[in-house]
């Protein structure tokens, strides 16, 4: 593995396929043990070529959808590798979800005059955009992107989660672009916020949801990340910069962790909660897809086998 982690995704068979931050222009495939396969595509504008993939997700065909924002291209790709179709898109995602319909719902930026402020946009299986939704009136502008961030999960009866990024809110909304039910959790360690602030050996970065999931007894899980405890032992000297200084980080699975909660929507309560060390990156099904690095600044993927113990918690 090359650098860390931009998007991955799992298929029926367990293969893995991931993009990586100093390789996005290829897809690398892994097999359900987690050993190398190979590499999907190369870097440029051509037919089967990727400048930039910003998301890659495996439907249920195992179809892989891949989102190259750079080249203005949605690519479909078959598990062999080879790259079937492809339409323009405009769309930066940011999350997506694949609903019981069989169409996705991509969360991210559409430069586009009648789409541009809603954070969400329905997929057909043709790759079109059929529908912007997300918001009750759409804004955007300078200084936005934090507010505008969401990320997705699917919901029974082709409706989608949505939770905001800086702030513990988590909507439900069907497609045809109704907001169905709003969860706002108030905790005393995750302010609502609309920027983001510079990691110091003083000031930890705010909390942020980086990934939700709808289980099959319909309760949520959300993956916050946030600064541990004693973050600040494993910050570099700081490095002069026009924004401030800046603090390299020397070890990256001791400056964060991720907080695991399960929330029953029903009574908007946590069902569960648990911390874990580093950084957990996303869902893969029931499953969590985690980074680490070893001593050698080797990165990893890890694949976490998430449950609910007796005493409530979960690991």
């Amino acid at each position: 593995m090359i650098g860390r982690p931009r998007t991955v995704t799992r298929d029926r068979q367990g293969r893995h396929y991931a993009v990586f931050e100093e390789m996005r222009g290829t897809v690398s495939v892994f097999d359900a043990r987690g050993r190398y396969v190979r590499t999907i595509g190369r870097s440029g504008g051509g037919p089967g070529e990727y400048m930039s993939i910003q998301m890659i997700h495996a439907k249920r065909g195992d179809t892989l959808l891949a989102f190259d924002p750079r080249n203005q291209r949605l690519t479909f790709i078959l598990p062999t590798g080879q790259a079937v179709r492809s339409v323009r898109s405009i769309i930066n995602p940011i999350s997506l979800a694949e609903l019981e319909s069989g169409d996705i719902v991509v969360s991210g930026h559409f430069p586009d005059a009648n789409r541009i402020g809603y954070p969400l946009h329905l997929v057909d299986s043709t790759g079109e955009v059929t529908r912007s939704f997300g918001a009750e009136t759409p804004v955007y502008g300078p200084g936005m992107f934090y507010q505008f961030q969401r990320y997705v999960a699917a919901a029974r009866g082709s409706r989608v989660w949505a939770s905001h990024h800086m702030q513990y809110v988590i909507e439900l909304w069907d497609t045809a672009g109704h907001r169905v039910l709003e969860l706002v959790r108030q905790a005393a360690w995750f302010p609502p916020q609309t920027a983001q602030r510079q990691m110091t050996p003083s000031t930890p970065e705010y909390p942020t949801i980086r990934a939700i999931r709808e289980d099959g007894q319909g309760r949520l899980w959300v993956l916050i990340r946030m600064n541990s405890p004693d973050y600040h032992q494993y910050l570099g000297e700081p490095i002069g910069s026009p924004e401030g200084p800046y603090y390299p980080i020397t070890d990256i699975d001791r400056v964060f962790m991720t907080r695991v909660e399960v929330i029953d929507v029903q009574t908007g309560r946590v069902y569960a909660s648990g911390d874990a060390t580093g950084i957990l990156l996303g869902f893969l099904g029931g499953d969590i897809i985690g980074y680490r690095e070893d001593d050698g600044g080797v990165p990893r993927l890890v694949v976490w086998r998430a449950q609910i113990t007796s005493s409530g918690g979960s690991r």
